[in-house]
């Protein structure tokens, strides 16, 4: 599992933070337990679309399947934002294109990201 992320030190304009500790919290245990790989994106860049990908079995009715799907829009993926934001997230599935270019995406912000770090 991988992810890219503002740090959690990094402040808006106003001085309020922008990555919450608890979402924080849930990133730093995810690692530790999963072996997550963090990137931050570098000060002055602000990536506000989330995407999630999944290559994995995935629950499709009663049964599971392994599937590839994108999950993509602007929500912060917390139950909070979720259900009391009206922002747009979208579930693309069965179509391996789609799935490779958000893949592809992802790897060059990796990479980009990756040169960045301390």
């Amino acid at each position: 599992m991988e992810i890219i992320t503002r740090g959690p030190d990094t402040p808006y304009e106003d001085g309020t933070m922008e990555m919450g500790a608890s979402v924080d919290k849930i990133l730093s245990e995810t690692a530790a337990q999963y072996g997550l790989k963090r990137y931050y994106q570098r000060d002055g860049v602000n990536i506000h679309s989330k995407y999630m990908l999944v290559d994995a079995p995935y629950q499709d009715g009663n049964t599971y399947k392994r599937q590839k799907l994108v999950w993509v829009g602007t929500p912060n993926l917390t139950d909070e934002a979720l259900y009391s934001s009206y922002e747009l997230l979208a579930k693309i599935y069965e179509t391996k294109l789609s799935y490779d270019v958000f893949r592809r995406n992802f790897s060059t912000l990796a990479t980009q990201a990756a040169t960045l770090q301390p």
